[in-house]
């Protein structure tokens, strides 16, 4: 089974965007997890490029993300599209995290560690899931608070025609 063996399995990803963990462990790393020969382990390491999984990411869901943020804006689809496939603050952090959550959900590896940029990056790239679900919200309240108006506006306009 994927538990057992991932038995002293042990992932090493990097969300720092210096990409030096290559260096340190003396090793090509590319776009997934790499074995990396250390000691009676299994060491997999990985350096998370944030802006290929960012694109990644657009691509898979793309058409919901336009909807999404279509239906909260006054832009159409075809304006938007071309502002979100430039890697909006935050994405590229919001795409690491669902690298990562990926991987733990994976059952390869009994352990994963985390290595982070410096402590500013950190904090936003923890801080992003909630920035995210924010964001959300306004676009809900955006919409919400449109249809309101579109609905009053609406009736106003039925009550003139009546005349």
């Amino acid at each position: 089974t994927a538990r057992q063996s991932s038995r002293n399995r042990v992932l090493l990803v990097s969300t720092d965007p210096a990409h030096s963990l290559a260096d340190v462990l003396q090793v090509k790393l590319g776009g997934s997890p790499r074995a990396v020969q250390a000691g009676r382990g299994k060491l997999w390491a990985w350096e998370l490029n944030a802006s290929g999984l960012f694109a990644n990411f657009f691509r898979s869901y793309k058409q919901s993300i336009l909807e999404i943020v279509e239906h909260g804006s006054l832009l159409s689809a075809k304006e938007i599209s071309p502002l979100l496939e430039t890697a909006l603050p935050g994405m590229s952090e919001i795409a690491a995290l669902l690298a990562i959550r990926d991987a733990i959900h994976s059952g390869k590896y009994s352990h994963i560690v985390v290595d982070t940029a410096p402590f500013g990056h950190t904090l936003r790239l923890f801080g992003m899931p909630e920035q995210f679900v924010r964001v959300l919200n306004e676009n809900q309240s955006l919409l919400t608070t449109g249809v309101k108006k579109w609905n009053n506006s609406g009736k106003r306009f039925l009550t003139l025609s009546y005349f």
